[in-house]
C-alpha cells in the first residue's frame, strides 16, 4: 500500500513547523520544561509526604503522573478519588486527566511555556482538594466509599445517562470524555453537561 498524505510537506505546514521550532529554541522552552518540571515534581513530592492518597510521583520534564492509591502496601488504585479530583480541579481552572490501567493516575501535561507560578498554583489547588477529600474520608467511620461521601460522586456513564433520562432530559449519546473520565453527578454538573451535549 502506497503511503499518501495530502498535507505532508506542503509549504504552509512546513513554515509553521519551522516557526514553532524557532520559538522552542529562541525561548529555551526545552530548558524551561526541565526546570519547571523539576520544580513541579519537588512540590508534588512534598504533597506526597503530606497526603496518604498519593502513592507515587513520576515523570520527565513537564509530563508528570501522580499515582493515587488507597493503600500503600497493596497499591490499591484510588480510581473514584482520581475522578473526583479531576472534576474539582476543573472547577479551579486546572485541567488534568486520568491514565493508567485503573484510571487512578493524574496526568499532568501542560504546555512548554508553563511557569513556576503556574506550577505553584496547580499544587496549591491540588493540596486544597486532597485535604478536603481526605478529611471527608477520615471523618467517615462506617467505611463508606468516596462516591457516597463527596458531593461530586463518580458514576459509571450508563448509570449517569439513565439518571439524566429519569429526570426528563432528552435522550443523549454518551460523550467519550464522560466514558473515559467518569461523570460528576451533582445537579450543577448535570445541568452544564446537558447544555454542552
Amino acid at each position: 500500500m502506497e503511503y499518501f498524505n495530502t498535507y505532508g510537506g506542503n509549504p504552509v505546514s512546513s513554515a509553521v513547523a519551522l516557526a514553532v521550532l524557532d520559538v522552542i529554541e529562541n525561548e529555551d522552552l526545552q530548558g524551561n520544561a526541565t526546570r519547571v518540571g523539576s520544580y513541579l515534581t519537588e512540590l508534588l513530592n512534598k504533597q506526597k509526604a503530606k497526603h496518604t492518597l498519593i502513592g507515587d510521583v513520576r515523570g520527565v520534564g513537564l509530563f508528570i503522573g501522580i499515582d493515587l492509591v488507597k493503600d500503600h502496601q497493596r497499591r490499591t488504585p484510588a480510581t473514584a478519588e482520581a475522578q473526583h479530583i479531576i472534576y474539582k480541579m476543573k472547577e479551579k481552572r486546572v485541567l488534568l486527566s486520568a491514565d493508567g490501567p485503573h484510571r487512578n493516575v493524574l496526568k499532568i501535561k501542560p504546555p512548554m511555556c508553563f511557569t513556576e507560578e503556574d506550577a505553584k498554583f496547580l499544587v496549591d489547588q491540588l493540596d486544597g482538594i486532597l485535604t478536603v477529600l481526605e478529611e471527608a474520608v477520615g471523618a467517615n467511620s462506617e467505611g463508606v466509599t468516596i462516591s457516597e461521601t463527596t458531593p461530586c460522586r463518580t458514576k459509571k456513564p450508563k448509570e449517569a445517562h439513565l439518571e439524566l433520562l429519569s429526570e426528563g432530559a432528552p435522550d443523549q449519546k454518551e460523550n467519550p470524555s464522560q466514558k473515559r473520565n467518569g461523570l460528576c453527578s451533582d445537579k450543577h454538573s448535570l445541568l452544564s453537561k446537558r447544555l454542552k451535549t
